[in-house]
């Protein structure tokens, strides 16, 4: 699927990055590598997964860390826009 999804990107003229992040091991060092990515990328920027989850969790922490909120912050706002952090990876 990436392969494919690549190829379509790319006809639209945007920049393609993979970068697969399993739930059920977040860390530091995924979120610190997404944001170091995520930086240099030319914007505007879809950042997308299955269900939505990991994604959105990857750019709150992002949003987060730019903007100096504290981690509950972070929650606070996801959780006001929409996204549940229904499990303790994610929180």
């Amino acid at each position: 699927m990436t392969q494919e999804e690549e190829r379509h990107v790319q006809a639209a003229g945007l920049t393609y990055l993979h970068h697969p992040v399993d739930g059920e091991k977040l860390s530091e060092k995924v979120v610190d590598s997404f944001r170091e990515k995520a930086e240099r990328l030319p914007g505007p920027v879809l950042v997308h997964c299955a269900s939505g989850k990991r994604s959105g969790a990857m750019v709150m922490m992002h949003r987060g860390v730019e903007q100096g909120m504290y981690g509950d912050e972070v929650i606070e706002k996801a959780e006001s826009m929409g996204f549940e952090c229904d499990t303790p990876d994610l929180k």
